[in-house]
């Protein structure tokens, strides 16, 4: 009877169930904060997969490039401001791959488009030896090392986007930086034309982003 008597206690009765109520919400909560985590980190991997970021300028996301690449500690080795394309020595060098990456910039009507790749060259090394001495196990951890830094600078481009400003643009342009302008469009079309081949741009974008560049 006894036992029955604190089964029936309508006021430890009331506690214990609001006990399990606010378990169940703390349980909520945490499973939500999972989820939402979750959902991020794929949106993010699927936005860096894709490298085309809507509603973003050429501007910008050249600037997200190089502070990624500053935070990163890569080296420039190269960069061409007018068709937004830089070169970095990342300084992570495997057997046959010299540590390059190549991140190019190409306008689209609803934003930009990054295209980033770095090659492990196949059969010859970055240290001078001769071919011959050619591993398939060393060229698979050499295209495993680059893949694996491009992944890396995607995902941190993707996560640097939307905390970056929109570069303020300028009033005026001289003429030779016009002139600059005109004189580089060759050279865009035919980095446009080597994505294309590629299999980075599709037809519709490739005739696109040509049509931009020829005003």
């Amino acid at each position: 009877m006894g036992i029955f008597g604190k089964d029936s206690d309508p006021e430890k009765e009331s506690k214990r169930i609001e006990r399990q109520e606010k378990a169940k919400e703390l349980f909520g909560n945490e499973i939500g904060k999972i989820k939402g985590s979750y959902k991020n980190q794929k949106d993010l991997f699927i936005q860096a997969q894709s490298g085309h970021y809507v509603g973003v300028s050429p501007q910008k996301l050249f600037q997200v490039v190089l502070i990624v690449g500053a935070d990163r500690k890569y080296s420039i080795t190269f960069i061409d401001k007018a068709s937004h394309s830089v070169t970095f020595q990342t300084n992570k060098r495997e057997k046959f791959w010299d540590g390059t990456v190549s991140c190019v910039i190409i306008a689209m009507e609803d934003g930009s488009r990054i295209s980033v790749s770095g090659n492990a060259e196949q059969g010859s090394t970055t240290s001078g030896f001769s071919p011959l001495q050619w591993s398939p196990f060393q060229q698979m951890a050499s295209d495993g090392a680059v893949m694996g830094e491009i992944g890396k600078l995607k995902q941190a481009i993707a996560k640097q986007v939307p905390i970056t400003p929109e570069p303020q643009k300028e009033d005026t342009k001289d003429m030779d930086q016009s002139t600059n302008n005109v004189s580089d469009i060759p050279t865009q079309i035919r980095q446009l034309k080597e994505l294309y081949d590629a299999g980075v741009l599709s037809p519709e974008e490739f005739e696109k982003a040509k049509a931009k560049l020829l005003g």
